[in-house]
């Protein structure tokens, strides 16, 4: 690829010069703490045990006493959110030293197993480590892929504060506060600012990113946590290719009208005329019934997104529309919660974790599905296995369920690698909404009110395939529903107590609810089908809400015609 401007090629060796020194600063410690893990994770876990040995939680567990792996499991619980939502809420309230020594200075927001969303508390030191993590995935990537780097990034985030607490603690996400702060030489090589992430309206946040990005033909490298923000941005590019070509032309952006002026005059600053660029743009879509990413992006080399779960199926589905021979990064096991691992390569897409910033055990898949769960920790784990993760973090999360499964790869000097595999039972996640089962009980209890019918069973299976979730209802003999408003009246429930349900809802990136009636006796044919399997009667407990790869009942035979 040529860089057309010196500017680029001075930006480039500039950024060439950073990447050396966070090698130095980022990736030999790295190495010298993967060599032995074991002794890495024991120093982890010390320190923060020891930055929070007077807090009332510490005291009260004894962190001055812990002196092993064994010694803090014996002591402290696992913990699930709401267990510890009472500590934080403490926290928060009367700014005691409850859950850390350090103040809380923002909160991740993310959905809960109830209506009311989770405040994941986040440290400045929380902020700093995510710095230095996204740092040394970049570099890792770059190490990998330099030509990503050539030219121009698309990258996606979330906005770094959405709203405040009543105190006035900002709640927003903390992977927005890096994309915002960083350097000046990064920020250069995006097209998209910070700010743009903030407007409310997803359709025409979408159609901006659009407008910014289809003005480069020197995108090297896309980024977003999820492959479906690709699809979406795809689709609103072919359905309004016309008007974005000719803003490209004149240098406008008919979507900014309802934008707020600050916004708006901050996009504007990267608006300019660019005849040449439209009119590439017009002669490609001239040949084409409609664009793609490998039409518009012609020297794209890297896609950074999730690869594992559904998201896995969502990439595949977008790979037609990327360049044949595009490398793809997995962006490693990242949450509200800590980012887990960093990906090493973009060959292999393990990620070795976080080990000099939390603290991981980990529980056989199966022997934690039947309650009997032996608590390993990282050095401990097999090649190829399944576990469940538990993490402690800085900011105050002790042992904490994560209720998320990955699987062990290869080893990275003595650090197993981790790739995360899916949600743990009784949660789906297609595309990032977190559905919980207890969630799909609520709304089902409500439709049953709401419409006055008696429901015998349902099952709810989420289709990564096509996006969306399917219920499956067998009402008592002789009662039928409208399908179609039951569906619409648990999807608006499901909205209204999952933020991230209807944020995927309200941006495209999650079809529609579908319901389905059954007839009478698909219960118990159901019961039958798992019975035969090797259930055991006494023990058996359907299981309502799962992945419908993963359901093996053939319910479909039983739908009323």
């Amino acid at each position: 690829m040529t860089l057309h401007s010196i500017t680029d090629s001075v930006i480039n060796i500039l950024f060439d010069l950073r990447m050396r020194v966070l090698r130095r600063k980022l990736y030999q410690p790295l190495v010298t703490d993967a060599k032995n893990s074991q002794k890495t994770q024991l120093t982890t876990l010390q320190r923060i045990l020891n930055d929070n040995a007077d807090t009332e939680f510490g005291r009260r567990h004894q962190f001055d006493s812990i002196k092993s792996h064994k010694d803090y499991a014996d002591i402290v619980p696992v913990h699930e959110y709401e267990d510890l939502r009472p500590l934080i809420e403490k926290q928060e309230k009367t700014r005691a030293a409850v859950l850390t020594a350090k103040p809380f200075v923002m909160y991740n927001q993310t959905s809960g197993t109830t209506g009311r969303p989770k405040y994941i508390p986040v440290l400045q030191e929380t902020l700093d480590s995510m710095k230095d993590s996204q740092n040394l995935f970049t570099f890792l990537q770059y190490q990998s892929c330099p030509e990503a780097y050539a030219g121009r990034i698309l990258g996606m985030a979330s906005p770094d504060i959405e709203d405040y607490l009543e105190s006035g603690t900002p709640i927003g996400s903390a992977s927005g506060h890096v994309y915002k702060s960083m350097p000046r030489l990064a920020q250069r090589k995006f097209v998209v600012p910070n700010i743009v992430f903030s407007i409310q309206d997803y359709e025409i946040k979408y159609l901006v990113i659009c407008r910014l990005a289809l003005a480069h033909k020197d995108i090297t490298l896309l980024a977003s946590p999820n492959p479906s923000t690709f699809h979406k941005l795809l689709e609103l590019a072919n359905d309004n290719l016309d008007a974005l070509i000719a803003d490209i032309a004149t240098g406008s952006c008919r979507f900014l009208e309802e934008v707020d002026a600050k916004t708006r005059t901050t996009i504007q600053r990267r608006l300019h005329r660019n005849p040449t660029r439209a009119k590439e743009l017009a002669a490609i879509a001239a040949k084409n019934d409609r664009i793609s990413f490998a039409d518009v992006w012609p020297f794209l080399k890297l896609v950074t997104t999730w690869t594992g779960g559904s998201c896995g199926i969502s990439l595949d589905s977008l790979r037609p529309d990327l360049p044949a021979k595009i490398r793809v990064a997995d962006l490693g096991y990242l949450s509200s919660e800590c980012r887990g691992t960093i990906t090493l390569d973009t060959q292999t897409n393990e990620g070795i974790p976080t080990i000099n910033e939390n603290f991981f055990e980990f529980a056989q898949k199966n022997e934690w599905e039947q309650g009997r769960p032996k608590f390993l920790a990282l050095h401990e784990l097999e090649s190829g296995e399944s576990y469940y993760v538990f993490v402690t973090t800085p900011a105050g999360l002790y042992r904490y369920n994560m209720n998320d499964i990955v699987t062990v790869g290869s080893v990275f000097l003595s650090t197993p690698t981790l790739q995360f595999s899916q949600k743990g039972k009784g949660i789906t996640n297609i595309t990032g909404e977190k559905l919980y089962e207890s969630q799909l009980i609520d709304a089902i209890n409500a439709a049953k009110s709401h419409f006055d019918v008696d429901v015998r069973f349902y099952q709810a299976l989420a289709n990564d395939i096509e996006m969306k979730y399917l219920i499956y209802v067998e009402l008592v003999s002789g009662l039928h529903i409208n399908t179609k408003e039951f569906a619409e009246y648990v999807d608006g429930q499901f909205q209204d107590m999952n933020m991230e349900y209807q944020t995927k809802r309200l941006s495209g990136r999650l079809n529609e609810l579908e319901v389905v009636q059954l007839k009478p006796g698909t219960s118990e044919a159901y019961k039958l089908h798992y019975l035969a399997a090797g259930q055991r009667e006494s023990q058996f407990k359907p299981l309502i809400l799962q992945y419908q790869k993963d359901f093996s009942f053939d319910i479909t035979a039983y739908r009323v015609p």
